[in-house]
């Protein structure tokens, strides 16, 4: 199902022909957008990328470029040849994802082939730009806290809508209670030393605690691809 984060994690990246170009083992999410921003490819040998390193691929080229995702064959289809990955930037596996320094060659090497809009790493802050990254992997079983770091829960999925790349919900089980809890990424942050070299993620609940633990509860995962369901839930939040 393309609505569920995890389960594009091991997708098959396709060239425009439909030759096998190398697997999405991960992505990069600015989650204070609340957006996908980039694919993170393990190359096909055929790409010839030095062993460890995974191609950085904009989302965009999905979204708005006329890309394909299949969830019969789990498949990400670009309308890209393999010759336009010749020299196309890279990171390391396990890389930090801040500082971003990485970035500006990333947009400009894929603006000369794709379109690219102007979602990127940074957070539209008043204040200063505002790095709140992380690898989709990441953030699948991540913890959730209030603000006084008592756990609420974990994380077992995230919900996305495909067209746009944008993750509306993380569906997080309780630390106590039975159910499943949809929690709209926009209540919640992940804490600036959350994300310092050797940290340990986390998040923590923009919200009375009471919200979480008062909301109403759902049995499956499947439950929050529902339009209806998910209207009620930005209601709750919204109150």
């Amino acid at each position: 199902m393309l609505t569920h984060l995890s389960n594009l994690i091991g997708y098959q990246v396709l060239d425009e022909n439909g030759n096998k170009l190398g697997i999405a083992s991960d992505y990069i999410v600015n989650t204070c957008e609340t957006y996908i921003i980039y694919i993170l490819m393990d190359p096909a040998p055929s790409l010839n990328v030095a062993p460890g390193n995974r191609v950085v691929i904009p989302f965009e080229a999905v979204t708005i470029n006329s890309g394909v995702l299949d969830a019969q064959n789990k498949t990400i289809q670009l309308r890209l040849s393999p010759e336009q990955f010749a020299g196309a930037p890279t990171l390391p596996a396990g890389k930090q994802l801040i500082p971003s320094d990485w970035e500006a060659a990333v947009r400009a090497f894929w603006k000369q082939s794709v379109r690219i809009a102007v979602l990127t790493t940074s957070c539209g802050t008043s204040g200063g730009p505002v790095y709140k990254d992380a690898y989709a992997t990441q953030l699948l079983g991540v913890k959730l806290y209030d603000g006084r770091n008592n756990l609420l829960g974990s994380v077992q999925e995230a919900i996305l809508e495909p067209e746009s790349g944008q993750i509306s919900f993380y569906i997080v089980k309780p630390a106590t209670g039975d159910g499943l809890v949809m929690v709209p990424l926009g209540y919640t942050n992940i804490p600036q030393n959350a994300l310092a070299p050797g940290a340990t993620l986390r998040l923590v609940l923009l919200a009375d605690p009471a919200s979480f633990t008062s909301a109403p509860r759902i049995t499956s995962v499947n439950q929050a691809d529902d339009f209806t369901q998910q209207g009620k839930m930005r209601q709750y939040w919204n109150k």
